[in-house]
């Protein structure tokens, strides 16, 4: 059963048949079929192609598709780059990020994500993979059906400038109350905004969504990311400080019912054992079905500089 456990496909330029230079004008030429075969493969790991830093992935990333998606009320602080590249999550070095697909909270999250390595850390910090349908047959059958029937509530509450985590114009990467206002109301989300500036938006998501080519139920709960005890020590003296309605962000059943801390950490570390974990080169690539594979970070040592894009539609 393990030996065959999902893990990325290894592209090289001898693979491909082309020179590294010539990766644009392939991603430009080849892009729909790219995406249909990850599909299949779920995901492609370029190497070799010797991508230099942050403008060459901008390119690369134009090439696949010239309508990258914003990084709109997203969990992470990230600094934009430019041509729809971010930086990657700014999280402490000495802790794992939880498996997940990229804004899988959303509507319709990004299709794609493209990830790039301008350096790699001295030790550790492999970006991990893992299949989403894999964890779904994984967990307990119990855990899956209840998660799928009662789905999840996720709550955010961003402060207007000078509290703890991201403002909400930083969220929304501007400060027009009217464009965040319709694109809530777009997600079908609940909000109010308080006397002191901030905005507070609940979200009522599944815990399970299909493939939208294949039908595959696919776990795509950020729940384990969004509640306090993703944290440790840090997210007990936040719970102990707000309660649950007004924390920074926190995550429960859809009927508002709190989750079980243990199963969330079970889950964590089973979805964490089961990752591929491939080490970064300097100049490597990896595009991926950002709805069939889930995504985390290794802790690591040493300066770490990882590019990240999304591509909204398939």
């Amino acid at each position: 059963m393990d030996s065959a456990r999902w893990s990325p496909r290894l592209m090289t330029p001898t693979e491909l048949g082309i020179r590294p230079a010539q990766l644009c004008a392939w991603l430009q030429a080849e892009g729909a079929a790219l995406r249909a075969a990850l599909v299949q493969d779920g995901a492609w790991w370029l190497r070799g192609f010797g991508i230099a830093g942050a403008g060459a992935f901008a390119q690369a990333v134009q090439a696949f598709d010239p309508r990258p998606a914003p990084y709109l009320f997203g969990q992470s602080n990230r600094r934009s780059l430019g041509g729809g590249v971010y930086t990657s999550t700014a999280y402490p070095a000495t802790e794992r990020i939880p498996l997940h697909g990229e804004l899988s909270y959303l509507k319709q999250p990004p299709a794609t994500l493209l990830l790039h390595c301008e350096t790699p850390a001295d030790q550790g910090g492999e970006t991990a993979l893992a299949c989403a349908a894999e964890l779904v047959e994984a967990l307990p059958a119990e855990t899956v059906a209840r998660y799928d029937a009662r789905g999840l509530a996720y709550l955010k509450n961003m402060h207007g400038g000078g509290g703890l985590g991201k403002s909400w114009q930083a969220h929304f990467e501007g400060a027009d109350r009217a464009a965040v206002e319709a694109w809530l109301h777009a997600e079908g989300a609940e909000w109010a905004w308080d006397p002191a500036g901030g905005l507070r938006v609940l979200l009522q998501r599944p815990a399970l969504r299909p493939h939208p080519v294949t039908g595959t139920p696919l776990w795509a709960s950020q729940a384990d990311l969004w509640h306090p005890s993703a944290l440790g020590a840090r997210g007990e003296r936040l719970a102990a400080r707000w309660a649950s309605a007004d924390r920074p962000t926190d995550a429960t059943h859809g009927d508002g019912e709190p989750l079980d801390t243990d199963e969330l950490a079970r889950i964590r570390n089973l979805a964490w054992a089961r990752a591929h974990r491939q080490p970064w080169e300097a100049g490597d690539l990896l595009i991926l079905d950002n709805l069939r594979v889930m995504h985390g970070r290794a802790p690591f040592s040493g300066p770490r500089r990882i590019h990240v894009a999304m591509v909204q539609d398939r």
